[in-house]
């Protein structure tokens, strides 16, 4: 692999769900410190300030994608001629679709990698791994000395988003805890709302120093059970960003898989993350404390007991 470290135009690739963005980010810091100021990183428009704020990197192309049967599709052409040089393409993508193809087709870089055969470096996708460690394959392919955790520090965003976080905490009293939560994402993996209150409700009335946001863009009522004047559901239209640097100013966070539960492992927040069809080894906490609770199936099964118990034994003293 000593040829492909000598690369002098290598380019990142990584588009997918939120959550993906910021489990394939250690993968992505660890490859922009390999190859600093060089690195080109080709992802989804915004991605810029959200993800990759102050990395070493030579430039950031965002892309618009559309949905296709065969994974995402782009304008190859146009991410070519923006790219310019390609020795060396590292694609983070867990999909593939004829626009990759043409894409290769254009650039021939040298060395890809990436998890596909159509790769000249292809590594395998290991199942039942979390998906960080997945990711930190392709950089640690080059480099076997890699160690992931050194490269799990939290995000750098945009001063205006933590000027509004900050904002936000200081209208609770400065002797509160603040507890996020998260119950929104694909049907399958959201909990039930009246479950939630009724857990929201037992867990204020024994703990009188917490205050709730909810971060739901869609108005789901969780204010409305007996403790429901000590939760807020956080309405401003703003930048997923701006709500990252709430999660990072909060004491603790209860969700589903989505991308404020991998937003709050980063951050070191503790957690509790609810899980079902999906799998907490692969999509769960990994850097901070926390509990999973699983309902081996439907999201039915997670019992309120089980999600009390574990936010209480969580809870920052």
């Amino acid at each position: 692999m000593e040829t492909i470290l000598c690369s002098s135009t290598p380019v990142a690739f990584h588009f997918n769900g939120f959550g993906d963005r910021l489990m394939a980010l250690p993968a992505i810091r660890a490859l922009a410190a390999m190859f600093p100021n060089q690195l080109k990183v080709i992802c989804g428009t915004g991605d810029r300030s959200t993800y990759y704020l102050n990395l070493p990197l030579r430039d950031v192309c965002e892309v618009e994608y559309t949905r296709t049967d065969k994974g995402w599709g782009f304008d190859a052409s146009l991410i070519a001629e923006t790219i310019g040089t390609c020795d060396l393409l590292v694609s983070f993508n867990t999909w593939y679709s004829n626009s990759v193809d043409e894409l290769l087709s254009i650039l021939q870089p040298a060395n890809s990698i990436g998890f596909y055969r159509n790769f000249n470096h292809p590594i395998p996708f290991e199942q039942n791994t979390h998906v960080a460690d997945v990711m930190f394959q392709l950089p640690r392919l080059l480099s076997p000395e890699l160690k992931l955790e050194e490269f799990c520090y939290p995000l750098s965003l945009p001063e205006e988003d933590v000027d509004f976080a900050r904002s936000l905490r200081s209208t609770i009293p400065e002797s509160s805890r603040l507890l996020l939560i998260h119950n929104e994402t694909l049907p399958a993996k959201v909990w039930s709302d009246e479950k939630l209150i009724r857990v929201l409700d037992e867990f204020l009335s024994r703990q009188p120093t917490y205050v709730v946001f909810v971060l739901d863009q869609s108005e789901r009522q969780l204010d409305t059970g007996k403790q429901g004047a000590r939760v807020k559901q956080l309405s401003d239209d703003r930048a997923i960003s701006a709500y990252y640097a709430v999660v990072a100013n909060a004491d603790l966070f209860l969700g589903v898989d989505s991308c404020f539960l991998h937003a709050a492992d980063l951050f070191r927040v503790p957690g509790v993350g609810l899980f079902g069809p999906t799998n907490p080894r692969v999509y769960g906490f990994r850097l901070g404390p926390h509990r999973h609770v699983c309902a081996n199936g439907t999201m039915d099964n997670i019992h309120e007991s089980e999600v009390l118990g574990a936010l209480e034994e969580i809870a920052p003293a």
